[in-house]
């Protein structure tokens, strides 16, 4: 059975291959879409999940992932509420995430936003979190913890999001978001956003600390694919 991941690439996008990767290491066939050529698309129909990987979309102009947000509204809304009423996979993260957030795709019990970090700064190091809802299909068959580097300015999460919502938290509070969450779904658990990267934590030689949780990362893009499995038979 083919389980077909479409992957945004292109203006400023810099995770993809990473990305790529994680989804072909479990299976899926993977298709790297340009931006450009995503906005034209008629149809979302062809693929089974999709993913909005990490980088600077557009340079980060305005604000991160603001631009192609917009974009996003004006050409291609639609198909991606269809895809979400369709209860197929998405998956943002970091950059992706900020796009999501800006789509409007997590507000169902509230409004949230991505704001810059509450000491202002760029962080760039490794994270452990608590998984707070192995509800989502994203978040299946993981143990209590994960461990996953983070890069970004703009990851705290503001707002008022359903605690249920909440996917994972950080150990430690490293930017101020609210109840230190590091990552969201949707209410139907399709939708997973989050800022941490797991794609750049899958093998074991990439963890310096925790080289077994490598597994629990790769994991999450197994799960995907499985679901879609078994939603397809």
């Amino acid at each position: 059975m083919n389980i077909k991941t479409l992957i945004l690439t292109g203006e400023g996008i810099n995770c993809e291959n990473e990305t790529a990767h994680a989804f072909s290491s479990v299976g899926s066939e993977v298709e790297l879409v340009h931006v450009s050529d995503f906005l034209k698309l008629e149809s979302l129909d062809p693929y089974d999940i999709l993913a909005f990987p990490g980088g600077f979309s557009y340079g980060d102009e305005i604000r991160s992932g603001k631009i192609l947000a917009e974009k996003i509204k004006l050409k291609q809304q639609k198909n991606i509420e269809k895809f979400i009423s369709d209860k197929k996979p998405i998956i943002g993260i970091c950059n992706g995430f900020q796009i999501l957030a800006q789509l409007g795709v997590f507000n169902e019990s509230g409004p949230i936003t991505l704001a810059e970090n509450n000491h202002g700064k760029f962080i760039n190091f490794w994270v452990e979190m608590d998984v707070k809802n192995q509800n989502s299909l994203w978040l299946q068959n993981l143990p209590n913890k994960l461990f996953m580097p983070v890069r970004h300015k703009e990851g705290r999460i503001i707002g008022t999001p359903n605690l249920e919502q909440m996917a994972l938290a950080y150990k430690l509070d490293i930017n101020g978001s609210y109840q230190s969450c590091a990552a969201m779904t949707n209410k139907a658990g399709n939708v997973f956003g989050l800022m941490p990267h797991p794609e750049a934590a899958i093998h074991e030689f990439l963890l310096p600390h925790s080289p077994e949780k490598s597994q629990a990362n790769l994991q999450i893009f197994k799960n995907a694919v499985e679901y879609v499995k078994r939603i397809k038979k």
